[in-house]
């Protein structure tokens, strides 16, 4: 690593030296060497950043417990309510929804005696 920085140093300088140092256009420009050596002086700040970042990000997101929220929205024709009615009223469905709440099945029935 050390080397290739040192190498582009050296490049640079050489081309540095080859150009005329007052003229206009080498002030306003940008060599593509200058901004090699940069991010070959930074490269290991360019890699361990962003891992650091994302190692943070995951650490942060398996400590968090998972939470998740739906909403439903039914629309039902004022047509079809009737046939709705009659289905919800079936046996087989109020027999599940009672197991399921823990009521009693017999109540009803004596009730309605």
């Amino acid at each position: 690593m050390r080397r290739q920085v040192n190498k582009i140093k050296k490049l640079t300088s050489k081309r540095m030296n080859e150009l005329p140092q007052n003229t206009p256009d080498t002030d306003d420009e940008i060599s593509l060497l200058d901004l090699a050596l940069t991010v070959a002086e930074n490269l290991r700040l360019l890699i361990i950043a962003p891992m650091v970042a994302g190692l943070a990000a995951f650490g942060v997101s398996s400590f968090v417990p998972k939470t998740f929220e739906s909403q439903a929205v039914l629309n039902v024709p004022s047509e079809s309510l009737a046939r709705i009615a009659s289905l919800v009223a079936l046996p087989t469905v109020l027999e599940s929804v009672a197991t399921r709440l823990g009521l009693d099945k017999d109540v009803g029935k004596a009730q309605a005696t």
